[in-house]
């Protein structure tokens, strides 16, 4: 329920009141026995093998781990990170 009105830009929208949710949107976790089995699969759906996997989560921690360490231990040296392009071919 609710009302139609016009922004200040001269938008119509939908100011509501209530809404009532009819079904949620999302998709199932892969089953937690089987997982993500496709190699495929997995590198697409990177966000899904996070949340499921806990040995591919562990191994995304202790990377992000050794660089953020190696990144700090070599800022105290006094080395200077510069980032370079990356060239491919078309």
């Amino acid at each position: 329920q609710g009302s139609i009105r016009r922004t200040d830009k001269g938008e119509l929208s939908v100011y509501c009141t209530e809404w009532t949710m009819l079904t949620k949107s999302t998709l199932p976790l892969p089953d937690k026995y089987h997982g993500l089995t496709d190699i495929s699969k997995r590198y697409r759906q990177r966000h899904l093998d996070l949340i499921v996997n806990p040995s591919v989560r562990d191994t995304f921690f202790k990377r992000a781990k050794i660089t953020s360490t190696l990144r700090r231990q070599l800022d105290e040296l006094g080395f200077l990170e510069i980032e370079t392009p990356v060239l491919h071919t078309q």
